[in-house]
């Protein structure tokens, strides 16, 4: 499953649970309970009202209302190593019925780093730090079950706001971004009985990877 899929999923199936425990949010906006209370309890009450969806690429469109949150995931750069991780990770030959060997697949493995941008698109400052901020807890509360169902591990988070879109002028469209780095290796497969090349495919269990909250 490519990258891109498993961090939305993710990060989607996130928001869903603030929906249904609005109180989580104080995993990640803790201290404005603290110093402002009304703040906090605006913003659990808007988790509880709303779900954020993470949507593939930039969006046309600016958000369909002033109390709405757009997230587009985006690919900042991708970038492989010159070499392969061993040259034979290992093989698998076909047989006929007779038990004569018709190809060789051999997997190989290559290490990729990725960066990946989370930009908020919203009317307002508040939804832009709160929905932010969820994206943060969202990915370091699931970082391990990322990295071992999915084999992919974060290196590295940061935020950073952006200048209003000015595609929606004169709407005031605000942005915040949420870089994500992650490491992963591909693995594919090269047929040579046939000459096809083939990704392998990793089996991933939404089940498994995605849940924060468990109901007992």
């Amino acid at each position: 499953m490519s990258s891109e899929y498993i961090l939305q999923y993710s990060v989607n199936d996130a928001f869903g649970a603030l929906n249904a425990h609005p109180e989580a949010a104080r995993d990640f906006l803790g201290v404005l309970s603290e110093y402002d209370p009304d703040k906090f309890a605006e913003a659990m009450n808007y988790f509880a009202g709303n779900i954020v969806k993470v949507v593939l690429s930039y969006p046309t469109q600016p958000p369909p209302t002033q109390q709405a949150v757009v997230v587009a995931l985006v690919l900042g750069s991708e970038a492989q190593t010159e070499g392969y991780i061993g040259n034979d990770m290992g093989s698998e030959e076909e047989e006929t019925a007779q038990g004569d060997p018709i190809s060789l697949t051999q997997y190989f493995g290559r290490p990729v780093t990725a960066t990946f941008q989370f930009i908020v698109f919203a009317f307002n400052a508040d939804l832009c730090i709160w929905a932010s901020r969820a994206i943060r807890w969202a990915l370091m509360a699931q970082s391990d079950r990322l990295s071992q169902f999915a084999g992919m591990n974060i290196m590295d988070i940061s935020m950073q706001d952006w200048a209003p879109d000015k595609r929606y002028a004169p709407d005031i469209v605000l942005r915040r971004v949420v870089t994500v780095t992650v490491r992963e290796t591909d693995v594919y497969s090269i047929g040579y009985g046939d000459f096809i090349t083939d990704f392998k495919v990793r089996v991933v269990d939404p089940d498994t990877i995605h849940p924060i909250f468990v109901e007992e």
